[in-house]
């Protein structure tokens, strides 16, 4: 699933629990198991563990296409930032209120995705300028635009003219 074709926050949260989990630094973490129940296309359970409530879940990984399959890839699958936090960190958000940043850092509608470790990995804390997905790339951009939007985070000249330049080919 894309990100704009995921399910709506409110039925998503329904189905998985709590969205965050703190941790000592006062930052948090997402929790993984919702990030990949709300992307994936059919699953029997959510549950708590990362791996633990989940028994089946399908989705398609957003920046390869590969089919993923929570039972055969659960280590293989991460959860990315599609703004990435060290960008948004630098950006301002070392600036936003506590709530703010946790928002930011667990906002599975927008923010998160579940994709392949290779993939994330590949990616790291990258912006569009310095890394472009192999498959997807105009739904990767679209994301994390709306990701920059909807937290008022600003577009590098040179993310902008890779924006400009990838969305005359979508």
């Amino acid at each position: 699933m894309t990100a704009a074709a995921r399910p709506a926050t409110p039925a998503c949260s329904a189905r998985c629990g709590p969205t965050t989990t703190p941790v000592r630094s006062g930052t948090t973490a997402a929790t993984p198991d919702k990030t990949c129940c709300c992307d994936s296309s059919a699953t029997s359970r959510c549950g708590g563990a990362l791996g633990a409530g989940s028994s089946t879940a399908r989705s398609r990984d957003p920046y390869t296409g590969r089919r993923l399959t929570w039972r055969q890839d659960g280590f293989a699958i991460q959860v990315d930032h599609v703004y990435p936090l060290a960008a948004a960190w630098a950006a301002g958000a070392w600036a936003w209120p506590q709530r703010r940043r946790l928002r930011f850092a667990n906002d599975v509608r927008r923010e998160l995705l579940a994709v392949s470790a290779d993939a994330n990995q590949a990616k790291g804390a990258a912006t569009p300028s310095q890394w472009l997905p192999p498959r997807g790339r105009c739904g990767y951009l679209g994301a994390y635009l709306r990701v920059a939007v909807a937290y008022d985070l600003p577009i590098t000249a040179a993310d902008a003219r890779v924006v400009r330049r990838v969305a005359t080919r979508c």
